[in-house]
């Protein structure tokens, strides 16, 4: 919820309004997350003095998102919000933009920043993760909901099957391996872990974003393509073992899923 009173803001979203439909939601995803933001479209009305409003949310708030654009640095202002923000160490920069298509001024070049250019304002962007994380330590609580893998492997620890089956493929969660009745699959590490999440997540979809989170945390992501890859060799690995069904469907625009159709209820349970 966006607050009016300036000692009850956590986060001013610094932009400039060419970036208006961004920073709406940067804003809508926080206020999802109960962070107090101040949002100039929003929290100045009619009649107020809008440089005293503006001086008095950037000296009281928490943290200062900084969204970085070529057309923020035309502006007087937004440079003037983004230089308080980093003189009084409380700024987050987030380049909306590419970064090579303009430069900050140089005494704000010093400064890292998150790379958001491209968003198509999903809430399990990789890079949206870590700038809610970094808000996080600024904040001095937690905001971020919690992650795909800790979520799977809270789930999966107390009820997790020996074999999970879809189709003809069937993993053995106790040595790890994958077989169907022609013999086992030989796959790479980073493929089973694939498979395993797909399986465990039958009729659900997995996007790239939390395929990444699982394969890698937050330690040397590479790029989201990469999951388009293993699934392409996972698919051709599948398919001579499952009567030619590839069994992995893309659903577009998100990632990808095993249809519920393609599970068989043979699941064996721990005892």
């Amino acid at each position: 919820m966006n607050q009016a009173m300036p000692d009850q803001i956590e986060v001013f979203i610094s932009y400039n309004r060419s970036q208006k439909n961004t920073a709406e939601i940067i804003n809508g995803h926080l206020e999802t997350y109960a962070v107090s933001t101040f949002f100039d479209q929003s929290d100045i009305s009619i009649g107020d003095d809008f440089a005293d409003r503006i001086d008095g949310a950037l000296r009281s708030c928490d943290v200062v998102l900084s969204l970085w654009s070529e057309t923020y640095f035309e502006s007087k202002w937004c440079v003037s919000e983004c230089r308080f923000a980093m003189n009084a160490n409380k700024i987050i920069p987030v380049a909306i933009e590419n970064i090579s298509a303009f430069l900050p001024p140089f005494d704000l070049q010093i400064l890292n920043y998150h790379h958001l250019a491209g968003w198509d304002g999903s809430s399990d962007h990789r890079e949206w993760m870590k700038v809610l994380s970094e808000l996080e330590q600024h904040l001095g609580r937690s905001i971020l909901p919690e992650k795909f893998s800790s979520y799977l492997e809270r789930i999966s620890s107390n009820n997790i099957p020996d074999v999970i089956q879809a189709g003809n493929i069937q993993i053995n969660t106790n040595d790890k391996t994958v077989y169907s009745n022609k013999g086992r699959l030989a796959l790479t590490g980073k493929e089973y872990q694939m498979l395993y999440l797909l399986m465990c997540m039958m009729g659900k979809t997995v996007t790239k974003s939390q395929f990444l989170n699982y394969l890698y945390g937050d330690f040397d992501e590479p790029e989201l393509k990469i999951i388009d890859v293993f699934i392409a060799k996972l698919r051709k690995k599948i398919a001579p073992h499952n009567d030619g069904n590839p069994m992995i469907e893309t659903v577009w625009g998100r990632g990808y899923t095993i249809p519920v159709n393609e599970r068989k209820m043979k699941l064996f349970r721990r005892f």
